[in-house]
């Protein structure tokens, strides 16, 4: 999640700031190194070359250096704090999302049951209609109830992809089988 990667990167920038910080009450080594060659037309060339080290040691900075490492690394803590909340946070809403594909999958088979259970009553009380054996009300209310179970089966496949699609976005995006798939 985009979220979740980018408050990782704060918490490694943080990380980074510390390090940076610790080092700065480090002693220093600076090197130099130069080279020239003059050229005097007709008469003569010279060469010079220099080296130059300089050490740089400090000797007391008024614990400003120990403060500063202490304020970066609480810093870096706040936001390890914060993206362990976060990470919290996400792995609740997965597991919800999850939970409720999973309800909703139920749901979808159940639909699907009812769905055949009423064509089934819708066939044979077209059949029993025919015969003579059962009145015109019958038919129309088997009739009335397979629309009903059609109607619900179309929602709870609503219902399934809304869920799906509340799990691929707790997740950071699904890959292209599992939408088109059933999850069980």
């Amino acid at each position: 999640r985009p979220e979740l990667l980018a408050a990782k990167a704060q918490e490694m920038a943080a990380l980074a700031n510390v390090r940076a910080v610790s080092s700065q009450g480090l002693p220093t080594v600076t090197l130099d190194a130069n080279g020239s060659r003059t050229w005097v037309t007709g008469r003569s060339r010279s060469d010079s070359y220099s080296v130059g080290a300089t050490l740089n040691i400090p000797i007391f900075t008024g614990f400003n250096d120990r403060y500063a490492k202490q304020q970066a690394q609480a810093e870096a803590d706040q936001f390890q704090a914060s993206n362990d909340v976060l990470v919290r946070q996400i792995e609740q809403q997965v597991w919800q999302a999850y939970q409720g594909v999973r309800a909703a999958s139920d749901q979808l088979t159940s639909a699907e049951t009812l769905l055949k259970s009423a064509a089934l009553a819708a066939e044979v009380s077209q059949a029993r209609y025919e015969k003579g054996l059962d009145s015109i009300l019958d038919l129309l209310s088997a009739q009335a109830t397979l629309a009903d179970a059609r109607a619900s089966r179309i929602q709870t496949e609503l219902n399934y992809y809304s869920a799906l699609s509340a799990l691929g976005h707790a997740v950071g995006g699904l890959a292209n089988g599992q939408a088109a798939g059933r999850w069980q």
